[in-house]
C-alpha cells in the first residue's frame, strides 16, 4: 500500500537528512564567499594593549627525550618581554628527561629568562587517579 506508516515515516526521515545535508552545503558556500569576498583585508585588532600582561607558558613532559631540549630552545625564543613571561616545565618523566630539562633550565635562567621546572614524584598508581 502507497500510504502506509512506514512508508510515510522513512518519507520523513529522508526528506530532513536531505534538508540537513542542503543546509550544510548551503553553509559552505556562504563560508566561501565569505572568504572570497574578504581576503584582501587583513584582520585588524579591536585595540591594543596598554600594558602587555603577564603570562604562564606550561610544559606538561612525560618521557620526552628527543624533544625536550628543543622545546624549551622554541620556548625560550619567544617574542615576549622576558620580566612577563614565566615558563614552567611539569615532568613527571621516569627517564633521564628530568635531568635535560633540569640543565636546559639552568641554562636559560642565566640568561635571565623565568623558569620554572615541577618535578612530580614517581608513584605506583595511574595519572586519572592522581588527578583525583
Amino acid at each position: 500500500m502507497q500510504g502506509s506508516l512506514a512508508h510515510i515515516i522513512w518519507s520523513i526521515c529522508y526528506l530532513g537528512v536531505l534538508i540537513g545535508l542542503s543546509a550544510y552545503g548551503v553553509h559552505r558556500y556562504f563560508i566561501i564567499y565569505l572568504y572570497l569576498k574578504n581576503r584582501k583585508h587583513p584582520p585588524v585588532p579591536a585595540r591594543h594593549f596598554e600594558k602587555l600582561p603577564k603570562v604562564t607558558v606550561q610544559l606538561p613532559i612525560f618521557n620526552e627525550v628527543y624533544v625536550a631540549e628543543r622545546l624549551l630552545r622554541s620556548v625560550s625564543e619567544l617574542d615576549y618581554p622576558q620580566a612577563l613571561l614565566q615558563i614552567q616545565v611539569l615532568d613527571d618523566s621516569t627517564d633521564e628527561t628530568r635531568e635535560i630539562t633540569a640543565a636546559c633550565a639552568r641554562n636559560y635562567k642565566s640568561v635571565a629568562l623565568m623558569f620554572n621546572v615541577f618535578i612530580e614524584s614517581i608513584a605506583p598508581v595511574s595519572k586519572p587517579a592522581r588527578w583525583r
